[in-house]
């Protein structure tokens, strides 16, 4: 078998990952044996391994469980976290999935399929919610009309909200950036 320096300088290596996290990732054999097995199925293992270290240890720290009685098989969770990468779902709805995936062991194309939880990525339809949301709230959006950065924030959340979540936050973020600095437009 693998010693575990060894294999810790080889998960840090081949996968680009902190040594911090590499050691997170190989303390425990079977930790070890779960990354390794996913990592060969995912796009991005720098992401996989803060979702294995972050939100899969939260799972099982909350449910006192060890990794080898982890409901979620390798394919599964790789699978989520490519969802993710891809755009497919957001960090949020990632970890909504991930939930009902610990809990019902389904994989998480069936739970975003069942659940609807597909993005609003249309930009058209995310300018009108910002449009919506900058004439409920004139004196922010008079402020970023001005160049202030401080309202950038607030609508972005208000966008957030309105489309539960759904709406990638980058997206956002860029359309509100854009009327930055631009008088409102009337209509």
């Amino acid at each position: 078998p693998e010693l575990p320096d060894r294999r810790l300088e080889r998960v840090t290596k081949q996968y680009g990952l902190s040594r911090d996290q590499a050691l997170l990732l190989t303390r425990d054999r079977a930790v070890s044996d779960f990354f390794e097995s996913c990592a060969g199925k995912c796009r991005d293992p720098r992401k996989l391994a803060g979702w294995v270290t972050r939100d899969l240890f939260e799972h099982l720290g909350n449910a006192r469980l060890s990794i080898e009685e982890n409901p979620i098989p390798p394919a599964h969770f790789a699978s989520l976290v490519d969802s993710v990468c891809e755009g497919k779902i957001t960090e949020r709805m990632g970890k909504e999935v991930l939930t009902e995936m610990f809990e019902t062991g389904r994989a998480p194309e069936a739970i975003i399929e069942a659940r609807g939880l597909k993005p609003v990525d249309d930009l058209g339809l995310l300018e009108g919610m910002l449009d919506e949301v900058m004439a409920q709230h004139p004196k922010p959006a008079s402020e970023l009309a001005q160049g202030a950065s401080k309202p950038i924030d607030f609508f972005v959340g208000q966008v957030m909200k309105k489309t539960r979540g759904k709406a990638d936050p980058k997206a956002v973020r860029s359309l509100v950036e854009k009327r930055r600095g631009r008088e409102p437009e009337q209509g």
